[in-house]
């Protein structure tokens, strides 16, 4: 089987690992786009739910935010390092959608969130066949 990658961040996030971030891999099984600005950024934002298995079954891993610049809300990353821009977000959104109606594998780098919060992503990396 050969092993196709994608990921979405920014650039500068690849290069750093830290132990404050955890991966979660599993499945998609909903991911929605929300443009304009709110408290989770002021070009919109992405979440998506993490399934232990495919077609939404097993264990709920998560639910996990991935926010634009602007963003104050405790499910969106503290460093604005690993906030997306508007054109990366709907392009991970559309990889998500992907992921979700073809039951592709993915792991989900969570990084630590505004005010300690909880459920903020950093990027999604997608794997397929």
């Amino acid at each position: 089987m050969k092993l196709k990658t994608v990921i979405f961040a920014l650039g500068a996030f690849l290069a750093v690992a830290t132990a404050s971030r955890a991966a979660l891999a599993g499945y998609v099984c909903g991911t929605s786009y929300r443009p304009g600005s709110s408290s989770l950024g002021s070009e919109g934002y992405a979440w998506l739910t993490v399934y232990e298995s495919p077609d939404c079954a097993g264990a709920t891993w998560g639910i996990y935010y991935l926010c634009t610049a602007g963003a104050t809300s405790t499910s969106c990353a503290s460093s604005a390092v690993y906030r997306y821009d508007r054109q990366s977000l709907i392009a991970a959104h559309r990889t998500l959608v992907d992921a979700l109606t073809n039951n592709l594998y993915i792991s989900n780098l969570s990084t630590t969130c505004i005010g300690g919060g909880s459920g903020c992503g950093s990027y999604v990396q997608l794997y397929a066949d």
